[in-house]
């Protein structure tokens, strides 16, 4: 995750544009209509927050050409404000963590796939300096609220069969984590003090909306 670039809902690439100016506009005028706002922050996210993008996500009949982020994006968007997370900032930064975790994880040298807490806090300590530091903090709040949102069942079986630590470990770690990220001055450099700290502070709650977008929203080969 590239921590100077934000917001990444209103950067979409012109695939992801189509797809919603093709989803919501009835003809080239309302097309016209729908792309000025979809440039526009402050209406973009009402017009993301459409229903018909979510269930043309979900419809399953045909091939999307979307990014990876905007699919999780409307997924998580959708579940989050269910779950009475609103600010679509927070979504947008889940989504994009969702979208880059298979190249946050790196070479797993034949362990498993999911972080191990105890790694991600050990190369913290390890870390060369504040930038580096800053950024395997954010990096390991990350990977740890995807590891027990999308994949609780794995660090459930993980914890009985190897005795590593459970669900709430990870809640705690990855909470804390962020909220080490969101005091570290670079945080407020990059103008991200106030939504690492709200991760932080909402971390559980972030965790089993992923629970649930993993269930019913997600299929795993």
């Amino acid at each position: 995750m590239n921590l100077t670039e934000t917001q990444h809902r209103f950067h979409l690439s012109p695939t992801d544009l189509t797809f919603v100016a093709d989803t919501l506009a009835g003809g080239e005028r309302d097309r016209t209509g729908v792309l000025a706002l979809l440039a526009d922050p402050a209406s973009a996210d009402a017009i993301l927050d459409q229903p018909a993008l979510l269930r043309r996500v979900l419809d399953g009949r045909e091939q999307l050409a979307i990014s990876e982020f905007l699919y999780f994006y409307l997924l998580v968007r959708a579940v989050f404000r269910e779950h009475g997370l609103d600010d679509p900032d927070l979504a947008d930064h889940v989504a994009e963590a969702l979208a880059t975790y298979p190249e946050d994880c790196g070479p797993t040298e034949g362990r498993s796939p999911l972080p191990f807490a105890v790694d991600l806090f050990e190369a913290m300590e390890r870390a060369a300096g504040a930038h580096e530091r800053f950024y395997l903090q954010v990096r390991a709040g990350n990977l740890l609220l995807v590891a027990s949102g999308l994949f609780p069942d794995h660090l459930r079986a993980r914890a009985e069969r190897r005795g590593a630590p459970g669900l709430r470990y990870y809640e705690e770690c990855g909470a804390s984590a962020y909220q080490r990220a969101g005091k570290h001055p670079l945080a407020r450099e990059f103008c991200l003090a106030e939504r690492l700290e709200q991760l932080g502070t909402v971390f559980p709650r972030s965790r089993r909306a992923l629970n649930r977008v993993a269930e019913e929203y997600l299929v795993w080969n």
